[in-house]
């Protein structure tokens, strides 16, 4: 009897699909020209640390005074894009981009992949896969 429960059990499980969801993920390109915007004008600030990135924006525009940043891995060294490609990338803006995170903070990873396209000193343009996240501090 426990053998015909135990068979029938794997059955109804293998063949039962429970909250299984597809999420489509919507891909975001952000553009980040530090180069052309002086250090103290600059709505971002960039910290390197010895294992990530932090791109912080200075915007307390999350819930309880948060504010939201972006992070890659400095390992990953990233992808050169073509600067002939750079026009066909639908980019987001800033101001959108902080709506997205104020609208659903807590889904964003989950609803979205995000790439920063920064532009670097020698006008080469590097794409980095970034997640999201938010801190109190006031900067």
């Amino acid at each position: 009897m426990k053998l015909f429960f135990l068979l029938a059990f794997i059955l109804i499980s293998k063949f039962t699909f429970s909250q299984v969801t597809t999420i489509k993920r919507d891909t975001l390109y952000y553009l980040l020209d530090t180069a052309k915007i002086p250090i103290n004008d600059r709505m971002i600030k960039i910290t390197d640390a010895p294992l990530f990135k932090f791109y912080y924006f200075r915007c307390p525009c999350l819930d309880e005074g948060q504010m939201p940043y972006l992070i890659h891995r400095t390992n990953d060294k990233g992808e050169i894009i073509d600067s002939s490609k750079i026009n066909k990338i639908k980019m987001i803006a800033t101001v959108p981009l902080l709506y997205l995170f104020h609208k659903n903070y807590y889904r964003f990873n989950v609803e979205h992949i995000v790439y920063i396209l920064e532009v670097l000193p020698d006008k080469k343009i590097i794409k980095h896969l970034v997640t999201t996240g938010a801190i109190a501090l006031k900067m």
